[in-house]
């Protein structure tokens, strides 16, 4: 079974941050065993204020209508036991509510993702 570890570069509390912090996020995939060596695309989702934007493979958020036939990869990788993924990097002087799911494409094809996105805030100042 799949897992996902995200951690925050800044500590925080409840996940709530000012305008003026950079606010850095990466993960952790425990990748499910049957999926180990497996080249997958790995997705990542991002609901901002009510809007969707997913990641491109450039590491920049585009608009998204919520089609996974329109759904871009940020990356195409073979997979290891866990993989390392930054997902926000340098965030600062953007308020509003975000949440992020992640993905990887399974060996069967399906979509393994979490289950509940990692969320969090960002206050005006």
């Amino acid at each position: 079974t799949a897992s996902f570890n995200f951690t925050f570069t800044e500590s925080t509390i409840d996940n709530v941050f000012s305008q003026s912090d950079v606010v850095t996020l990466n993960a952790a995939i425990t990748v499910d065993a049957n999926d180990i060596g497996v080249s997958s695309k790995l997705f990542c989702v991002v609901n901002f204020n009510g809007a969707w934007y997913a990641m491109s493979e450039s590491g920049s958020y585009l608009a998204w209508d919520g089609s996974l036939e329109l759904l871009p990869s940020a990356e195409t990788r073979t997979l290891g036991a866990v993989e390392n993924v930054s997902v926000v990097e340098g965030l600062t002087g953007l308020a509003g509510e975000f949440a992020i799911y992640l993905a990887y494409e399974s060996s069967s094809g399906s979509l393994v993702y979490t289950a509940s996105p990692i969320q969090f805030s960002v206050q005006s100042e």
